[in-house]
Order: structure tokens, then C-alpha cells, then sequence
């Protein structure tokens, strides 16, 4: 019987780089501990341990079958050692689902777990597979990108006599998780409160079959009253046996293509519910908390359970949901209503951008929604493209603008090919373009105020399409009547990459005859992309100008920003371009 296939990389043809032979059994003992000591301390060091055997054989062209068994959970205490016999169940969880992967050059390209795999027994598995990674030229010294269960960072492999040495930054591994944690953080440019890392030491046979690995990750943080907290853990994977296998491809006959996935850890946490009681569960607590009126604590713990529910319906099972809820509690409040944007799954957002469409939200309602929307830190294509139609309601266009662009900026963020090219992106460039039309002249209040949605559409997005620059450079230089759209149509820049010619920006800076407020926010623009040529053109500006000049400009208008005016060139711009 012919396997089916699960990763699509796999060549026609059985592959060379499976160092796997076909139709031999590997055997290997899996054992891993983890503790943590805190310095100082009398309790000494507490943790878990787990210990299982573990049978790899290939199975098709370039696919590997992983069975574990003889499963052993331990609890680890100062006294003593012991197993955990109420852990039944998650052992009987671990060994009873089979996983197939794919192994080629040293690297797992791909995982196909089976149908009822637990997501924290896949993540055990995964920190297994994630061991027998290795690098198949490393000499003398190599680094490479890898992606295993810790994530997607570089790896560094350095030969030592007949031991292979691999080392990683776990913190340069957890980045990008900490950045979609929440979309708008900023990096710390130092941390040292936190040091992690990993280090195996890998040996092979001469055919790249790994022999055994040892390998030890150490978290150490520093807190403020206990001092030094380590947690480490030791994992050990050794090779029993290779032998022949009596009834190659027998245990795989029942495996079907699997889910393809990859290494990295899932942060789900735990098996999915099923839809049915997901949505029974859901309807059950918006009636509770219809009914709840003075328990804040267990409304709030509610509400939030409420939220996570609803990430997991489909977007047929939400619809079914709003016919089955669509009511008001008392106060005329709507818990559904009021979770859907808390929820921000594509599903959730389609559902709420389809109430707006037909009607059903109140104008205050949908603005709030729109603008609780904004902050989706993984909007797709698709909800970009439910946001596309608000923008034919011109009650709604104001807000949709901005709730659009920004997540637009959030996807373009986290594509790997330039997100321009997606459609539902393009449509929302072109409507942003025809809003402009041929600039930003008029001074009708309607007109401005339109004007200035636009303008802040346009540097959320950080889109820099030509066409669009061209217009706004038109914006730039044509609206000096209304000072408002000026300076939104300068403050439009900030997110376009730094390709964009901003030379119109350079071009205002260097102007003594606009206003001082135009001048600094051209210059702030400016120096979010300073190459030589604009330094040096700001270092001349500066260098046959009064500097009292801006000051007397900007009283003439009666404000503050002179002052300003005078410390960026006294603290900032003589600091970059003193001889």
C-alpha cells in the first residue's frame, strides 16, 4: 500500500539525503528533566521528568514514522525521585498517536500529525524531532537559520573532534512571538534581566544517523526579592538499536496524509473542542451573563471566556450564533455584540463588518467596533476586503479609513512578498488614491475634513505606491491655505520605507519662508530617513540662517513652537554637524 503524502516538497523519487534506510527499525531511549533553583535558597531543586523509548523507520519516499512508548512521567523533589502514576491519561496520549515528518539534509522540513493529536503531546514530539536537526557540512564553524520548537533563529554548529557542538540565542529565537504578542512594542535595546540559551552536543555515524544527543537549555532571570532564578532542562536521546524490521510498513498502513505542519511550538495550549459544544458553550454563557448583575469579578472571568470561545467558530457557526443571541441584556447590553471585536478572528470580524453592511449597528456601535479593529495585530486579505466594502458608506468611510490602513500596515508587516500585490491591499491603495484625486486644494469644511481622514489613512498604511507619492507631494506643496492638511499630508510619510523620494519634504525644510511648524515636521520626517546627502543639505540650511529666524516665524503666529524650534538646533542639529 502507498502511503499518501503529506509534505509537498517530497521528491518523486526516494530521496539521498534520508539517512534512514528503509526496512530497519531505530530505537532510541528519550529522557528530559527540567528544575528550577532559585540562588540561595534552602528548598533546594524541583522539577518533572519525563523518560519514553521512542521508534523511528522510514515509511515512503521521504517520510519517517515516530511511535512512542513505555512512557514515564516523573516528579522530581529534593528528597527523591518518583513517578506520577495519576498521569495515566497523558501517557496513554503521548503513545497512542503515531506521527509522520519528513527528515532530509539534517533538517525536519515537515510534520503531518494524524487526526486527535493533543497539541501538548505534538509539542513533546516536536522537542524530540527538534533535537535530531544537525547540519551535514558544518567544518570548522557554521552559523544557519534554523526553525525548530523554540522557533525560527540562527543556529551555530562547531566541529570538535567526533562531536558535533550547536548552540542558540533563545532570546533571538522568541522575538518575532514577543513582537506578535503585541504589534505596537518596542525592543528593548539591552535586556539583561533575561539570559537564554541552548547547547547539544551531537554525535553521528558515518551514514548520518544520529547516535546520540545531549542538550541543555538554561533560562536564567533575575528578579527583584529572590535574586537569580535558573530553570534548566537536561534532554539525553540515545541510539538502543538499528534493526531489521519483520513487517516493513505494516504500522503505517493505517496512517492517512496527516495536517501538514512544522516544528515550531503551538502556544493553543491544549485539544480543540469540538465546534458543536464550542458553540452550545458560547450561547450558554451569554445567557449567564445576561443574567449576572452584581459579581463584577465572575462577569469580567466570564466575558473573557466568552471572547476565547468565539475565536473558535467558523464564521456559519458565529451567524448561527447572532439568530440564536441577537438580544439586549438589561441596560441594553449585548455581550455578543461587545465580544466580537475582543475576539478579532477573521471569522469575528467578517460577522461584525456584515452587520455594519446590512444595517444592523447603530452608527455609535459600528464607529466603536471600527475602531476597536484597528488594533488586530494578524488581520488576513479577507478582512482587509470586508473593510474595502465599508468604504462605499459614507457614514462609515471616516473610520473605516483608519481601521483599514492600519491593518493594512499590520499585514504588509508580517508578509514575506511584497503585500502590494495582493488584491484586497491594491483595491484599498486605489480608493485612497481616487479620494485624493489630483491633491488636497479647497477649503470647504466638508471637504478638509475629508481630507484629513485620508492624509491619516495614508501614513498608517506606510504604502508607498508611486502614484500615491506623487499626489502627495502635490498635497505637500498646494495646501499651505489650510495649515491642517500641510502638515497631515508631511506626517504621511512616517511609515513609507525609506526608498520613497522625500525630496519635497527637503525641499520645505530648507524653504525660510514657510512656517516654523511646516520646517520642524518636514525636518521630523525627514530624519526618520537621514542619509548623507540630506545631512549635509541641513547642515547648509542651518548654516545660512539666523537663529532667531524660526522663533520670530512661529510668533507671528502666536504659538509656542519657536522655542522648539531653537533647542533642535542647539541640542540636536549642532550635535550631528559640529566640525
Amino acid at each position: 500500500m502507498v502511503n499518501p503524502l503529506c509534505d509537498p516538497a517530497c521528491p518523486g523519487s526516494w530521496s539521498p539525503e534520508l539517512s534512514y534506510q528503509r526496512g530497519v527499525r531505530y530505537t532510541y531511549r528519550y529522557s528530559t528533566a527540567m528544575s528550577t533553583t532559585l540562588r540561595g535558597a534552602n528548598s533546594g531543586r524541583n522539577g518533572l521528568a519525563l523518560d519514553f523509548v521512542v521508534d523511528i523507520q522510514t515509511i515512503s519516499k521521504c517520510h519517517l514514522m515516530l511511535k512512542i512508548r513505555n512512557a514515564q512521567i516523573k516528579r522530581i523533589s529534593p528528597q527523591k525521585e518518583h513517578s506520577v502514576l495519576r498521569f495515566k491519561s497523558l501517557r496513554e496520549s503521548l503513545e497512542g498517536t503515531r506521527l509522520k515528518f519528513s527528515l532530509r539534509g539534517g533538517k525536519v522540513t515537515a510534520l503531518c500529525p494524524q487526526e486527535g493529536e493533543q497539541v501538548w503531546a505534538m509539542n513533546i514530539k516536536r522537542a524530540l524531532l527538534s533535537m535530531l536537526q544537525t547540519s551535514h557540512t558544518a567544518s570548522k564553524g557554521e552559523t544557519e537559520k534554523e526553525t525548530d520548537v523554540y522557533g525560527t533563529c540562527h543556529s551555530r554548529y562547531e566541529q570538535r573532534g567526533s562531536v558535533l557542538i550547536k548552540t542558540r540565542d533563545l532570546k533571538e529565537c522568541q522575538q518575532p512571538r514577543l513582537s506578535d504578542f503585541w504589534s505596537h512594542s518596542v525592543s528593548l535595546t539591552e535586556d539583561t534581566t533575561v539570559d537564554s540559551k541552548l547547547q547539544c552536543a551531537q554525535r553521528m555515524q558515518r551514514t548520518k544517523v544520529m547516535v546520540e544527543v545531549n542538550c541543555t537549555e538554561t533560562v536564567s532571570m533575575v528578579t527583584g526579592r529572590a535574586g537569580l532564578v535558573t530553570t534548566q532542562t537536561l534532554s539525553k536521546l540515545s541510539l538502543l538499536r538499528a534493526q531489521p524490521d519483520s513487517a516493513p510498513g505494516s504500522d503505517s498502513e493505517s496512517l492517512g496524509a496527516g495536517v501538514l505542519t512544522d516544528l515550531m511550538f503551538d502556544h493553543e495550549g491544549g485539544p480543540r473542542r469540538s465546534p458543536l459544544s464550542t458553540r452550545q458553550q458560547a450561547s450558554e454563557s451569554i445567557n449567564l451573563l445576561c443574567g449576572l448583575t452584581r459579581d463584577q469579578q465572575q462577569m469580567s472571568q466570564r466575558f473573557l471566556q466568552l471572547v476565547f470561545q468565539l475565536k473558535d467558530l467558523s464564521l456559519s457557526q458565529l451567524k448561527m450564533l447572532w439568530q440564536e443571541s441577537s438580544f439586549n441584556c438589561r441596560d441594553d447590553w449585548h455581550p455578543l455584540l461587545s465580544a466580537l471585536p475582543a475576539c478579532g478572528s477573521e471569522s469575528c470580524v467578517l460577522l461584525l463588518t456584515e452587520l455594519m453592511q446590512r444595517g444592523d449597528l447603530d452608527l455609535d456601535r459600528a464607529q466603536s467596533c471600527l475602531t476597536s479593529l484597528a488594533l488586530i495585530p494578524h488581520p488576513s486579505p479577507l478582512i482587509i476586503n470586508s473593510i474595502n466594502a465599508l468604504l462605499e458608506a459614507p457614514e462609515l468611510r471616516p473610520w473605516a479609513l483608519l481601521a483599514g490602513s492600519s491593518m493594512v500596515h499590520a499585514l504588509c508587516r508580517r508578509s514575506t512578498g511584497p503585500c502590494t500585490s495582493l488584491p484586497q491591499v491594491q483595491s484599498f491603495v486605489q480608493t485612497l488614491q481616487d479620494s485624493l484625486g489630483s491633491g488636497c486644494g479647497g477649503k470647504d469644511p466638508r471637504r478638509v475634513s475629508e481630507l484629513l481622514y485620508i492624509l491619516k489613512a495614508v501614513g498608517n498604511s506606510g504604502l508607498s505606491a508611486p502614484a500615491l507619492v506623487a499626489v502627495l507631494s502635490r498635497c505637500v506643496l498646494g495646501s499651505s491655505e489650510v495649515p491642517e492638511l500641510q502638515l497631515a499630508a508631511i506626517r504621511s510619510f512616517r511609515r513609507m520605507p525609506c526608498t520613497t523620494d522625500r525630496s519635497v519634504l527637503l525641499q520645505l525644510y530648507r524653504s525660510s519662508r514657510e512656517d516654523a511648524e511646516v520646517r520642524v515636521a518636514a525636518y521630523q520626517q525627514l530624519m526618520r530617513c537621514p542619509d548623507p546627502r540630506t545631512l549635509r543639505a541641513v547642515r547648509a540650511t542651518l548654516g545660512g540662517e539666523s537663529s532667531g529666524q524660526g522663533l520670530a516665524a512661529r510668533r507671528q503666529r502666536g504659538g509656542s513652537t519657536g522655542p522648539y524650534v531653537m533647542k533642535l538646533k542647539h541640542r540636536r542639529f549642532w550635535f550631528y554637524f559640529k566640525d
